[in-house]
Parts: structure tokens; C-alpha cells; sequence
């Protein structure tokens, strides 16, 4: 790489040819160090060492999760703000569950709030219990239903289901507390 910037006669030189490929480590190593301080500025791509940091800054501990739920517990701290609104909240789920791995359904009139978690691993549940335990009042109830959607599915056919819209399901599925 760095043997590039020499003329061409000299590129021939045995002595320059093993002096720039040790200097080659070094540079491509830099340039990964410098791409991943770039990367350490946010906390979804930081890297082990920057989240260690951040998690000591920010008093949180590592406890049994792997990196990835690091980072996005870190994440759900530095982005929660006031005021806590049903699209606030709908954000913080989408970045924990993932967009399709919820549905969120509140009754106001009842006070009630329904959120049903699918097809996710049982780690997600505890930072989503936090989540809802910070945003939601206290005069609200929240109802969790941690499911596998496919189960509900499973037995029905093709057929049956193309004349129902996403959102007919979803209402179906809240009214028979799924």
C-alpha cells in the first residue's frame, strides 16, 4: 500500500519492499482504530471497551447480556426524554423487540394498556418490563403477553387468512388476549 507513493524503480527494491509491508500492519491497524473511535461516538455500534465505559458513566451493570442488549440498554437510557407519549414509547419497543415483534394497543377509557411481545428470546422481556415501568402512569394497567405468534396461526390455512387485513388480526388477537 504505502510502496504505491515510490517512484517505480525503486518499488523494485527488495529493502523497500519489506520496509513498507511492516509499515502496512501498522497502517491498516491504525485505520481500524480510527474507524472504530469514529464508531465509539454511538452507542449502538460502540465497540466492548466504549460500552464498558458508558455503562460505568452511566452506573449500569453488565450482568449475563452479550453486547448487542448492551448497547441497547445503553441506548433506551440516553434516549429517554420527556415527555413520555404512546409514539415515544412505540420507538423505545421497536429499537428492544424489533418493529414487527410487537403490538401496542391502549384503552383509554378503561385505563388499560395491552402490549403483546412475539416471537422474541425471554432477555428482551426484563429491559421492555423497565421500559413500560418507567413511561407508562400509575394509574394505568399494563397487560404483557409474551407469545409465539406462529402457534395462533399454525393450524389456519392460506386460504382463510387473505381475507382479514394486519389489522383485523392484530384487533383479533388483543380481544381473545393473545
Amino acid at each position: 500500500m504505502l510502496i504505491e507513493y515510490l517512484p517505480e524503480f525503486l518499488q523494485n527494491i527488495e529493502e523497500f519492499k519489506k520496509l513498507f509491508d511492516a509499515e502496512d500492519f501498522f497502517i491498516d491497524k491504525l485505520k481500524t482504530q480510527i474507524n472504530q473511535a469514529f464508531l465509539d461516538q454511538y452507542v449502538l455500534y460502540a465497540g466492548e471497551e466504549s460500552v464498558q465505559r458508558y455503562e460505568k458513566i452511566m452506573g449500569l451493570k453488565k450482568g449475563k447480556k452479550n453486547i448487542e442488549q448492551r448497547r441497547i440498554a445503553l441506548y433506551i437510557r440516553i434516549t429517554d426524554k420527556l415527555p413520555y407519549t404512546i409514539i415515544n414509547l412505540s420507538k423505545q419497543l421497536c429499537i428492544v423487540c424489533g418493529k414487527d415483534n410487537f403490538f401496542l394497543f391502549v384503552k383509554h377509557n378503561d385505563y388499560m394498556i395491552y402490549v403483546r411481545l412475539l416471537n422474541m428470546d425471554n432477555t428482551a422481556l426484563s429491559e421492555v418490563k423497565e421500559i413500560l415501568d418507567k413511561m407508562i402512569p400509575a394509574n394505568m394497567v399494563i397487560n404483557i403477553v409474551f407469545k409465539n405468534i406462529h402457534e395462533f396461526f399454525k393450524p389456519l390455512k392460506h386460504s382463510k387468512l387473505k381475507n382479514f387485513s394486519h389489522l383485523s388480526i392484530q384487533n383479533d388477537l388483543i380481544e381473545r388476549g393473545f
